[in-house]
């Protein structure tokens, strides 16, 4: 791994994100997953979403625009929450802030 990897992980959000990662598997609420690797790909999408988007393209992220934000949350909801269940219903219960209701 290099040092800017090494270095990366070390970010506080990062490391939050591989906590509450660990902690979503350990309890069983998350599908077996490899936190390291997870939470960059969220920290780099939002990061994406969040910063990119207004800045350079002039485009409204989730910040400002709410449905954008419910996809957001669904979307991350659905890639790592075991299938067990509904994955739609889960994802409804977890996200009842604004928005529609999932249709399957």
């Amino acid at each position: 791994m290099s040092s800017f990897s090494i270095e990366f992980m070390d970010v506080p959000y990062i490391k939050l994100l591989q906590e509450i990662l660990v902690r979503g598997v350990d309890n069983g609420e998350f599908r077996k997953l490899d936190p390291n690797h997870v939470s960059l790909m969220i920290a780099g999408m939002l990061d994406s979403l969040v910063f990119v988007l207004p800045e350079f393209m002039h485009l409204p992220g989730p910040l400002e625009n709410q449905a954008m934000e419910r996809e957001l949350r669904e979307f991350l909801l659905a890639a790592i929450l075991k299938r067990s269940e509904s994955v739609e219903q889960r994802i409804n219960s977890l996200c009842r802030i604004g928005g529609p209701e999932l249709k399957s």
